[in-house]
């Protein structure tokens, strides 16, 4: 009896640790080492657009045929191949002195890290009753966020401490080979039935489905927007006000806390209002306006940015409903591929955005020194999406019941 209550935690421990390390690589290593990595390749605003650009796209094309492919094959197989390919990736970043191997790195990395969210849910699924799910994978995102946080604070350090970005990347290159150990030995495969014939009708059905079109158009938009923001160009827009680079990891580690905290109460929230439509049109609304803020205002105290910005990852956590609204309206069966699909979308987003952040920056550069003003009409490319993401929310239909929740 003991040994199988030990198990699905190990299983759990396992793919906690994998989903920790892929979001310390994308949210906390990629932005922190901008100013140092820029500088030491030589890199324009463009390259660092385009970086982030391969990234998410990459991510965001792979998550519906992860989806499917954790309907079909082994887990274990899948988590060790997306390990090693991980592994590899930051070997070629980290000895990269030019922006083609950066890129293949990030191309590699992008493709290990597409299973982490939907093995996550997989796990979860597979080892724990419906009952324990939503305490289980919400703990995981809650450690994964908080872990984030935590890294945002203490990378800094040691980047200043060795004076180069390459030896904090060889020890989450390090990290990822005690990860593929432990996975190797310790994770096991939970027995389960794969009817492999109506993947294809399930995927159908998901791509059928208007309402999970407009949820996830919703999250894409606001969550791309808060990932895009705090992963890729807020340590590079506070330096611009003078903020020394651990100055401007505890203004972004603000964003990632407040959506680390902002998860799990607005899903309290929309049970307890029994309405996730209003919620949702709400909390975007403050999402818009603190974002102006950021965006508009002169420089602001430290605290008083500091608070705006954990408030502005709060507000924005009403993204997470995305996901609830698709599980709610799609049966069992379809949705891994729900979510798949809703993650592809976000990413989407972020990998576009960000693109588009980065060139404008360079183009209005081109044309006027003052480097903030370029940097306040780019990253208002952010403020739109939010704006958009208000538009999409007007159209979701408030579930009329919970049919499909098992």
């Amino acid at each position: 009896m003991r040994h199988t209550k030990i198990l699905p935690w190990t299983m759990w421990f396992i793919i906690t640790a994998f989903v920790v390390c892929t979001l310390l690589i994308a949210n906390v290593y990629y932005p922190i080492i901008l100013p140092d990595q820029q500088s030491s390749i030589n890199m324009t605003t463009a390259m660092v657009g385009t970086l982030s650009f391969i990234s998410f796209f990459v991510y965001a094309f792979l998550q519906i045929p992860v989806a499917i492919w954790a309907e079909q094959y082994s887990l274990k197989y899948i988590l060790l191949i997306s390990i090693g390919i991980i592994t590899a990736g930051l070997f070629i970043y980290i000895s990269a002195h030019t922006f083609m191997p950066l890129a293949l790195g990030r191309t590699l990395i992008a493709i290990g890290s597409a299973f982490a969210f939907i093995g996550s849910a997989a796990v979860s699924i597979q080892w724990f009753s419906e009952k324990e799910f939503p305490f289980v994978f919400g703990l995981m995102q809650g450690i994964s966020n908080l872990s984030v946080v935590v890294f945002m604070l203490i990378m800094p350090i040691f980047i200043i401490n060795k004076q180069s970005w390459r030896p904090v990347g060889l020890t989450l290159a390090l990290t990822t080979i005690v990860i593929f150990i432990l996975a190797l030995f310790f994770f096991r495969q939970a027995k389960q039935s794969k009817n492999r014939s109506a993947i294809f009708t399930s995927l159908l059905n998901v791509l059928s489905n208007k309402q999970v079109w407009v949820a996830s158009a919703f999250g894409g938009l606001l969550m791309g927007s808060l990932v895009g923001f705090g992963a890729n160009w807020n340590i590079i827009y506070q330096k611009t006000y003078a903020h020394t680079l651990y100055g401007a990891s505890i203004i972004n580690s603000a964003i990632f806390l407040g959506f680390a905290i902002g998860n799990p109460i607005v899903g309290w929230l929309s049970e307890r209002w029994g309405s996730t439509k209003k919620l949702i049109l709400y909390f975007t609304t403050a999402t818009f306006l603190l974002f102006t803020i950021i965006v508009l205002a002169h420089k602001l105290a430290f605290l008083l940015i500091v608070i705006i910005m954990f408030v502005f990852g709060f507000s924005a956590s009403v993204s997470i409903l995305a996901f609830t609204i698709v599980i709610t309206i799609l049966p069992p069966a379809e949705r891994n591929i729900g979510v798949g699909l809703c993650n592809t979308i976000i990413n989407i987003s972020i990998a576009v955005i960000s693109f588009l952040v980065g060139m404008v920056i360079d183009a209005v550069t081109v044309h006027t020194t003052a480097h903030l003003f370029a940097e306040r009409i780019a990253l208002s490319l952010f403020l739109f999406a939010i704006l958009e993401s208000f538009v999409f929310a007007l159209f979701i239909e408030e579930p009329k019941n919970n049919a499909h929740l098992d």
